[in-house]
């Protein structure tokens, strides 16, 4: 997280899950970054995430770190309150600093285009 912080790319946000929520298996889109669950709310019940064929339980305070490009899938079993997680996403360290500025590139690209979808008026039929 600190050399995600020096290169000033990254990702923080906190990640709040509901009683009886399950978040289906996914897979990130690139093996570049790493991705940091630091669980601060953790209720009674099982709160659990599976990350490729290991899962593990949330408890408060104790720090996850995993490459989210493998498949992945978080549940909330208990029955009362919210999981909530600081949630990080960083440049993974092995990378190499011309991989860095292609995986860095790539990314401005996937936002820009993102943005741009996400802005473009409906289409209008034709007569």
């Amino acid at each position: 997280a600190a050399e995600a912080a020096r290169r000033g790319v990254g990702e923080c946000t906190f990640s709040a899950l509901g009683p009886g929520a399950h978040l289906k298996p996914h897979c990130g889109s690139t093996n570049t970054r790493l991705t940091l669950h630091l669980p601060l709310i953790v209720p009674d019940g099982p709160c659990s995430i599976r990350v490729g064929q290991e899962s593990r339980t949330y408890r408060e305070g104790e720090v996850m770190v995993f490459d989210d490009s493998f498949e992945h899938e978080v549940w909330h079993e208990g029955g009362e309150g919210e999981r909530v997680v600081l949630l990080m996403r960083f440049w993974h360290p092995d990378i190499a600093p011309k991989q860095y500025a292609q995986a860095q590139h790539h990314a401005k690209e996937s936002l820009m285009l993102h943005k741009r979808n996400v802005h473009l008026p409906p289409l209008q039929p034709t007569k």
